[in-house]
């Protein structure tokens, strides 16, 4: 994987980290992720061989997202903490990996809602010419005004209801301040996040709360840094 002419596509580094991971292996995981971002593409027919600088906050140089996953499955059981926060760091929490989900599920959402109102437009266009209690101009107005309204405060209503959600959320939360947006497009690092408070954290829901030590703390103040609270007073059983 390091050797120079070797291109790391994503079909070779979903072989390597499910290898990596039925070895019980996965200690290499953070520093291959980081190549698979920032390596030179070499490129075909050049003697001798060149290289094309890849760009590491490129959408294309994300990690997928199932193989994030597996990684961090396959580093939980190590108990190593460095380990499993540098596969975060290197997957989940990149730039690339933001890029790739506002390209992915944020665009064709706001094309379509680009073109909404022109289709407003052109169905209150319609109606207004069927009708013959107000002038054309006026029902028009009426009409269009009314149905932007409508759809827009709905839709409105709708985006923070999904940004808000917090019923999949076990004992990771976000702070108070995080915009909306930024939640949505960091919930699969929160999620990752909540994974490991979880993998540390005592099993039973009863105890949450009681960890002590350095280990803990450092976790703690890692997803503090990155605007995450664990085990939110408020949030936890009998407090709310």
């Amino acid at each position: 994987m390091v050797h120079p002419p070797v291109f790391i596509s994503s079909d070779l580094l979903a072989i390597y980290t499910n290898i990596q991971r039925l070895l019980h292996r996965p200690y290499t995981f953070p520093e291959i992720f980081h190549l698979y971002a920032i390596k030179p593409a070499p490129t075909p027919n050049t003697n001798p061989l060149e290289y094309t600088p890849q760009n590491p906050t490129a959408p294309d140089s994300a990690v997928p997202q199932p193989i994030s996953v597996a990684a961090l499955n396959a580093a939980l059981p190590t108990k190593n903490l460095d380990l499993a926060l540098d596969i975060i760091a290197t997957t989940s929490a990149a730039p690339a990996q933001r890029r790739a989900k506002l390209l992915k599920k944020a665009l064709p959402p706001a094309v379509v809602i680009g073109a909404f109102p022109a289709v407003l437009f052109i169905g209150a266009s319609q109606f207004a010419m069927t009708q013959s209690v107000l002038p054309t101009s006026t029902a028009l107005t009426v009409l269009f005004g009314g149905m932007l309204t409508y759809f827009g405060a709905t839709g409105t209503l709708a985006y923070v209801t999904i940004t808000t959600v917090n019923d999949h959320m076990v004992r990771v939360t976000w702070a108070q301040g995080v915009p909306l947006w930024e939640r949505w497009v960091r919930e699969e690092e929160r999620a990752a996040v909540d994974r490991i408070v979880c993998a540390w954290g005592f099993k039973e829901e009863e105890r949450w709360g009681e960890e002590e030590g350095a280990m803990w703390e450092e976790l703690k103040e890692w997803a503090g840094s990155r605007a995450m609270i664990v085990d939110r007073t408020e949030l936890m059983a009998g407090m709310q």
